[in-house]
């Protein structure tokens, strides 16, 4: 109501007592900044994944792997890390899918190069 506002400037403002928040957390896949997946090798990364926002790690997260022939999950340890070794043939694309209770899950694609 632009006639009785509830408040006048931006230091002042109302909150209803008999509102409720519902917050979500999310998570986030992270790789070191180096990383490559290359193809015909054996390649070992680090998977990271956090808490979108507070880049808290998250324990205990599955983190699957998948392409082409292979499927694979990891779960994460105390510092949201997972060491993921794979080795894919061609040149396609990997899916990295994080899913942990009570978060919103995370999806990355990366593609894989040529050595």
């Amino acid at each position: 109501n632009r006639e009785e506002p509830l408040f006048d400037g931006p230091g002042e403002y109302a909150i209803d007592l008999n509102t409720t928040f519902d917050s979500v957390k999310a998570l986030q896949i992270s790789f070191p900044t180096s990383s490559r997946i290359l193809a015909g090798l054996i390649n070992e990364m680090i998977v990271k994944v956090t808490e979108k926002g507070t880049q808290a790690p998250v324990q205990n997260a599955t983190v699957s792997v998948s392409f082409s022939d292979f499927a694979q999950t990891y779960q994460t340890d105390t510092n949201g890390e997972a060491l993921i070794t794979i080795s894919p043939k061609q040149t396609e694309l990997v899916r990295f899918y994080a899913i942990a209770e009570d978060k919103l899950e995370d999806e990355v694609f990366v593609r894989v190069v040529n050595p």
